[in-house]
């Protein structure tokens, strides 16, 4: 049987349910013909207008996308097996995003396919970023005795330059010098009661064996000026040494620093951390060691928590010369993404994000979020095999795996990202992301289930 149909055309008065948590809408859903033989489906230029998706998840709205225009130039699709669909180029104007990525992220929340995807493969993108950051921002530690310290201020923020991920660590200091100021603050805080009062005032970047510190030196050490040396004597780990802030550097990241680079991969994620005694190391411990290392860990977490980004203008981009691979792999998906030459052009950053628990003393007020613009991010390819999953029956019971399929796309375009808005709980609880992108484009869609 064949059935040739030539404009066809559909409008749809309320939104159509797609499972118990989804709904999509269109206003107008149309074709220049179709055709169904032998369980082929073709469809020559269909389109859509003011097409509109919903996805809840207990009661809250997660995810809402509404698209102004879509165009396709044909569609293919395949009732065989589990269904394959090809689309040789897709268009799409003014699409509207909206992300709740706080019930996103709850466990058992709108997504059944898993959350622990790693970040470390995206760490080839980030070390391509070229651009600069503007900071005004805030941490409470012991600097002598307990202090809220301010880095930069509104109208001379602290400015670090960033090259292929990198920043250069003595142009960092000579940015910071001359921008903290020091307030001492009150007592309830768990940080060490330090005798002598440091002001802070010349910040510096220090190693030490596999970690590198932010702090200050009471008193200068006569070389400190020319920077970390390999045997440490440059900037010695003295009494009169006061760590801010420490990150644990991996191996690659070690030797960028013994050459004056640091990581904006490990700036990011490798803020220092204790592992988790074992069993047996607890029950060896001390009762004096048991003491010093509580303290120690709650002076961590305090001066972590205190962490705010008070003001934040960015402007980056991904300048890569040659396409860039991303392996992923997570429960919910596994294969590569490839990044165009110059992946991003002209992303723009500007907001505050707040702290986890701000001392009482710190004056003025968070903006809580990022207003987000881009003028163009590529893609030369993208090669996934996606994994479905039913609900668990109950808590702690194991995801049940009903599906596979295979995504595949050629190039990606998106064009003009504008009134985009990262908002945040804290500086570690993104809450929701939106923002409009005013053209996409995309070539050579395969989808198919196996």
């Amino acid at each position: 049987m064949r059935i040739d149909v030539t404009k066809p055309m559909l409008t749809m008065a309320k939104s159509a349910e797609l499972g118990k948590d989804k709904t999509i809408r269109v206003a107008k859903l149309g074709a220049d013909s179709l055709t169904f033989s032998d369980g082929r489906l073709y469809v020559k230029k269909p389109f859509a207008s003011d097409l509109e998706y919903v996805q809840t998840s207990f009661g809250s709205r997660v995810v809402w996308i509404k698209v102004k225009d879509v165009n396709l130039a044909d569609l293919n699709y395949d009732t065989a097996a589990g269904g394959s669909l090809n689309i040789s180029s897709l268009d799409i104007s003014d699409a509207y995003f909206a992300l709740n990525l706080a019930a996103l992220s709850k466990p058992g929340g709108a997504s059944t396919g898993g959350s622990n995807f790693d970040v470390d493969t995206l760490r080839p993108a980030v070390d391509q970023l070229d651009g600069s950051v503007q900071v005004v921002l805030y941490v409470s530690a012991s600097v002598g005795n307990l202090k809220d310290i301010r880095v930069g201020t509104d109208t001379d923020p602290l400015v670090v330059p960033i090259k292929k991920g990198e920043v250069d660590i003595p142009t960092f200091e000579a940015n910071v010098k001359g921008k903290v100021h020091a307030v001492q603050i009150g007592e309830g805080w768990y940080l060490r009661p330090w005798v002598v009062n440091v002001a802070a005032d010349d910040p510096m970047l220090r190693l030490e064996n596999n970690q590198l510190q932010l702090g200050v030196y009471g008193a200068n050490p006569d070389n400190a000026s020319k920077g970390n040396d390999p045997e440490g004597k440059n900037r010695p780990n003295t009494a009169v040494w006061f760590d801010i802030l420490t990150w644990d550097l991996r191996s690659v990241d070690l030797a960028r620093a013994r050459a004056d680079k640091f990581a904006l991969w490990a700036a990011i994620f490798d803020l220092h951390s204790d592992p988790p005694l074992t069993p047996a190391q607890l029950a060896a411990e001390s009762e004096d060691a048991r003491e010093e290392r509580l303290t120690k860990e709650a002076e961590s977490r305090a001066a972590i928590d205190s962490l705010e980004i008070r003001k934040l203008v960015a402007d980056l981009s991904i300048k890569n010369t040659v396409p860039l691979p991303l392996t992923i792999s997570s429960e919910a998906a596994k294969g590569t993404i490839t990044l165009s030459k110059d992946a991003l052009m002209n992303l723009h950053v500007a907001g505050g994000i707040p702290a986890v628990v701000p001392p009482p003393e710190r004056p003025g007020t968070n903006p809580g979020k990022l207003d987000l613009s881009l003028d163009g991010f590529a893609l030369d390819a993208i090669n996934l095999t996606l994994y479905d999953y039913a609900p668990p029956e109950k808590a702690g019971d194991p995801k049940k795996l009903t599906g596979l399929s295979s995504l595949k796309t050629g190039k990606i375009q998106i064009t003009d990202l504008v009134n985009g808005t990262l908002t945040f709980n804290d500086l570690f609880q993104p809450r929701r992301l939106s923002g409009t992108i005013t053209k996409a484009h995309a070539e050579n869609i395969s989808w198919f289930s196996y």
